[in-house]
């Protein structure tokens, strides 16, 4: 790996650390959006859903207390909250715990190929100079700084696309189950009182 990022010239090493930052934030991504989210089944919305619908909310605050998925999360802060403005606030606190960095994977899938692309124009650079002086060594040196850079940019920027939409998708999910529960809870405490 060593060989070819000296191999690409100066543009790699940007590269390789977009790759580094990018991996270290899907690794955090896979842990918040699914490792803790995996209790949300059939039998923990069937729960919630019972709880609510019967308006039993201190067993409800009693079951969540034993989950902590974002619905739980969310519910468990607002279960005894009746201020509208508060209740808006543990929702969007949760939606950009979920969100929390997304935006550094749309600026790798945007800059690495960017990088990639200025590599390229360097290596030809390089190439058209050697070229110049009959240096047909560099000419081949120049060319192969061209393609390892847009190909290692190409490749970091669709590796961070690929999970760029697996997680835009598992947060609009998510959004929409705290949505829904949320609205149940507010209906079903709204009709007690």
């Amino acid at each position: 790996m060593y060989h070819y990022l000296e191999e690409g010239g100066i543009f790699m090493w940007p590269i390789f650390a977009l790759l580094l930052l990018s991996s270290a934030i899907i690794l955090e991504k896979l842990h918040i959006l699914f490792i803790k989210q995996k209790s949300i089944n059939i039998a923990f919305k069937n729960t919630v859903k019972a709880k609510i619908k019967a308006k039993k909310f201190q067993e409800l605050n009693e079951y969540l207390k034993n989950y902590n998925n974002s619905i739980a999360v969310v519910l468990k802060q607002i279960i005894n909250e009746d201020d509208e403005i508060t209740i808006e606030q543990c929702y969007q606190n949760e939606i950009k715990r979920l969100e929390h960095l997304s935006y550094f994977l749309g600026i790798s899938i945007t800059i690495a190929p960017q990088l990639g692309l200025l590599g390229t124009v360097t290596g030809m650079i390089q190439s058209f100079k050697a070229l110049s002086n009959a240096d047909e060594s560099v000419v081949a040196s120049g060319i192969s700084q061209a393609l390892l850079t847009t190909a290692f940019g190409l490749c970091v920027a669709i590796f961070a696309l690929f999970f760029h939409i697996i997680f835009n998708k598992k947060i609009d999910y998510l959004n929409n189950e705290i949505y829904l529960y949320l609205n149940n809870l507010i209906k079903a405490k709204n009709e007690k009182n």
